[in-house]
């Protein structure tokens, strides 16, 4: 992989949901396949500047999203990357109450591996297809 950019954000909580949604079976399929990881059931949210969140969602790879149970689920922009050098991903739901914010999966509990809290500042690498 091909370092293309590395984005800096803060920290913050989400509303405590991205566990539910990383392991239903349908978008933990989707992380698998691109983002190469089973993922830990969870998000680490960062807030990131505008430009930084644009770049993800414009340079990201897109997968569409899924009707279930006559509920419909929002697609997810990806982008394979690394944090601390921990293989991860960085995504952006199209459904989202997150304003810039990038959500960041990985195989491990990044906040518990790396003593991270809310308000601490992160760097993330992020990779080319």
């Amino acid at each position: 992989m091909v370092e293309i950019r590395r984005i800096t954000g803060i920290v913050t909580s989400g509303k405590g949901e991205g566990a539910m949604y990383v392991m239903m079976p349908e978008y933990n399929k989707i992380l698998k396949k691109h983002a190469g990881f089973s993922p830990y059931p969870g998000t680490l949210n960062i807030a990131v500047g505008s430009e930084d969140y644009h770049y993800v969602v414009n340079n990201g790879k897109h997968v569409a999203g899924f009707v279930k149970g006559g509920v419909e689920y929002g697609g997810i922009t990806i982008m394979r990357a690394r944090m601390y050098g921990v293989e991860c991903a960085a995504i952006v739901p199209e459904k989202t109450v997150h304003k810039d914010c990038v959500e960041i999966v990985a195989p491990v509990c990044l906040r518990e591996r790396f003593n991270i809290k809310d308000g601490d500042v992160v760097e993330v690498v992020l990779y080319g297809r």
